[in-house]
């Protein structure tokens, strides 16, 4: 990964969240406007941009494919709830859209921790493609 693949990827989100009304206004209503940004993102994605850019392919991976499934068991729930998605239990569990905004982004590092910590490392006797 270059550098400037790295800068973008610790950029992005953090840069979301540390400074949201730099990128909605001075509103309580930040997380609405996260998801609208990232369903924007998505419905717009297609085939606009090249995949070689490291801010495009950290906002391509901003939502973990996962994360309906997480968010719903972390919540006690059985995924598929009754048509909850992982923003009815992210509003429900905060008091505001910036709290929810942080919210998403704790949540969002819990899925990814269990991910890394749930896939196949290679130590247990697994062969490695090329062997």
């Amino acid at each position: 990964m270059s550098s400037d693949d790295q800068d973008s990827k610790s950029g992005v989100l953090s840069n979301i969240l540390a400074r949201p009304a730099m990128y909605w206004g001075n509103s309580d209503n930040h997380f609405q406007s996260f998801v609208a940004f990232v369903s924007g993102y998505q419905m717009a994605r297609g085939k606009a941009f090249p995949l070689d850019k490291g801010y495009l392919r950290e906002l391509d991976e901003m939502i973990p494919a996962d994360f309906h499934v997480f968010v719903t068991n972390y919540y006690g729930h059985e995924f598929p709830y009754g048509g909850f998605g992982w923003t009815n239990f992210i509003e429900e569990n905060s008091s505001s859209g910036t709290e929810a905004l942080q919210l998403f982004f704790e949540l969002r590092g819990l899925c990814l921790e269990e991910r890394t910590k749930s896939e196949p490392t290679n130590g247990g006797g697994e062969i490695s493609p090329g062997e």
